[in-house]
């Protein structure tokens, strides 16, 4: 079963169920598409090593069953002529869908030469069994998590560290005293934190804010504004008015900068850097890793925001020796820079899409190279947190909790119990 209501990101909209839009690599992670029968099936595959844009369609018209792919121009795409050239193989195979997967993975390892970014990667990562994620500034879940298993075996994804809001004034990265004392705790007991951070988002009324607006993403076909903004009225994307982008705090209104624009690179890796240097970290998480997005500015500073996207993480990764860069979703381009993804459930959320529906494509791609970790609601309390915990373990993921609270560790409910468990046995 196919579950057509996928997020087409930031400025897109929830299609119908008859026809999807996914753009790469954000929405579709990678150039494949498999159609499963009971014991046979057919595969598109774009076999493409030039990163151009492209998009895989579900439906057309009244015809949900018809599967197509876009071959998508760079913005500005109002004089362009023509656009085409992507190779699309379309082939028939006997047995599952893993028969497919293992040749584009094949074709997708030789060609990007992804065992040379396996060797760039920190030694550690591989040591890793249990991952925290939305882990809270609480002193006494180091403890709690010291009990179970050792500490350099642990990886805390920590999202409210700093000395703001979430989501607010990026990318200023400066810990609150809390913040700098939970990690600097945890680094001296040995495990590995990773505080959020954001790849390409900027407050509309910080600094960089102002002195980045020209390098704004913005649609290639309406010239809106890419961004994010934590208000309803606003839907959520931020204000097109240049007077109401800082006129309200409380929107947290953020704006998708083009990582091409070198001024923003360089103050993101003073920032990071010295929080790195203050509190001796050995890796850092930075949202929205996996959006390359083809904008109507897609080109600055002569990078495409793909190339651009690709050497900021590239650049963050080299801040220290065995740094890991950890991430937001997982996509064939991100996987290569990243050593940790939470992997996404967007895609399928349960209301959707039966347990049964969830097979572990991305992983069978992409395994070996970031390990995937998982997103939220991994705290074995209620219906939905059952249904997310078994589809995290079916993506693959790393054993994942999302627990707020020293006790939810040591004296666990049954599902908590059972992700442990398992850390324990791979330990």
């Amino acid at each position: 079963p196919l579950d057509h209501r996928v997020w087409k990101g930031y400025m897109g909209e929830w299609p119908t169920r008859e026809t999807a839009y996914l753009e790469w690599p954000t929405s579709w992670e990678a150039g494949l598409a498999v159609l499963q029968g009971r014991n046979s099936g057919f595969s598109l595959q774009v076999r493409d090593s030039l990163n151009r844009f492209k998009a895989l369609k579900l439906g057309y018209g009244d015809n949900p069953q018809v599967v197509s792919i876009d071959h998508c121009a760079h913005g500005p795409v109002g004089d362009v002529q023509a656009v085409g050239g992507l190779p699309v193989r379309i082939g028939v195979h006997a047995g599952s869908w893993e028969v497919p997967a293992h040749a584009y993975r094949d074709w997708l390892w030789k060609a990007r030469d992804m065992e040379e970014a396996i060797r760039r990667q920190p030694s550690w990562i591989g040591d890793i069994r249990l991952a925290i994620s939305w882990c809270p500034v609480h002193p006494g879940i180091l403890d709690a998590l010291a009990r179970i298993l050792p500490p350099e075996r642990v990886v805390l994804h920590v999202p409210q560290w700093r000395a703001f809001g979430y989501d607010q004034d990026y990318p200023s990265f400066v810990p609150s005293e809390d913040g700098r004392a939970f990690l600097l705790r945890a680094r001296e007991m040995g495990f590995h934190a990773l505080p959020h951070c954001n790849a390409n988002q900027v407050a509309s009324d910080h600094p960089m804010g102002k002195v980045a607006l020209d390098f704004a993403w913005r649609d290639r076909f309406t010239k809106r504004l890419s961004g994010w903004a934590w208000v309803e009225s606003v839907n959520p994307r931020p204000p097109q008015s240049v007077s109401l982008l800082d006129t309200h705090k409380d929107w947290n209104v953020m704006l998708d900068i083009h990582q091409g624009f070198s001024g923003y690179r360089n103050e993101l890796l003073f920032q990071v850097g010295r929080a790195v240097e203050d509190m001796g970290l050995d890796g850092i998480f930075l949202d929205t890793s996996n959006r390359f997005y083809n904008a109507d500015n897609c080109v600055a500073e002569n990078l495409t925001s793909i190339e651009a996207g690709l050497l900021l993480l590239r650049e963050v990764g080299t801040l220290r020796p065995g740094f890991a860069v950890g991430g937001e979703g997982r996509n064939e381009l991100s996987a290569r820079e990243s050593a940790f993804v939470q992997l996404h459930v967007l895609k399928g959320m349960p209301e959707v899409t039966p347990l049964e529906a969830i097979v572990p494509v991305n992983e069978r791609l992409l395994s070996g190279l970031a390990r995937g970790i998982g997103y939220g609601g991994l705290d074995g309390k209620g219906d939905l947190s059952t249904i997310l915990l078994a589809m995290t373990e079916r993506m693959g993921a790393l054993p994942t909790l999302t627990v707020r609270d020293p006790g939810e560790i040591l004296a666990p409910n049954p599902l908590v119990a059972r992700v442990l468990e398992r850390a324990l046995a791979d330990a």
